[in-house]
């Protein structure tokens, strides 16, 4: 949940350059297209990731999928914003292969503790 207005988090969401300024991550870029579909650069230090924006619906949200810079297989995520009175419901998930070492509940903590960096939510 966020007190924010969902266009208020939609127009940040879009904005990948400002990224920076909310979520924990030095950088984002637009890095051109690949089969036709917008490609975003995400640098959080040393780590550089590429992802391919495959559907966005304005002022809702958008799905996107992973192209390279992270050890999972076939990511694919998706970001939903819905109105709620008062403020926002941010809906994140991810579905990914991911190798043994990472599989499992690591993989999850570290969904979960990048979510919480960017949104404040604290399991509550």
């Amino acid at each position: 949940m966020s007190r924010l207005p969902a266009h208020v988090l939609a127009q940040r969401l879009d904005d990948i350059e400002a990224w920076s300024r909310w979520a924990p991550v030095s950088a984002v870029r637009r890095a051109g297209a690949e089969a036709g579909l917008p490609v975003r650069e995400i640098r959080t230090g040393v780590l550089v990731v590429r992802e391919a924006v495959v559907a966005h619906w304005p002022g809702r949200g958008q799905r996107y999928r992973l192209l390279s810079g992270l050890p999972l297989k076939n990511y694919e995520g998706r970001v939903m914003l819905t109105d709620a009175n008062p403020g926002t419901s941010i809906e994140w998930e991810a579905q990914f292969d991911a190798p043994p070492l990472f599989a499992g509940s690591g993989a999850q903590r570290s969904a979960t503790s990048f979510a919480a960096m960017c949104t404040g939510w604290r399991g509550e």
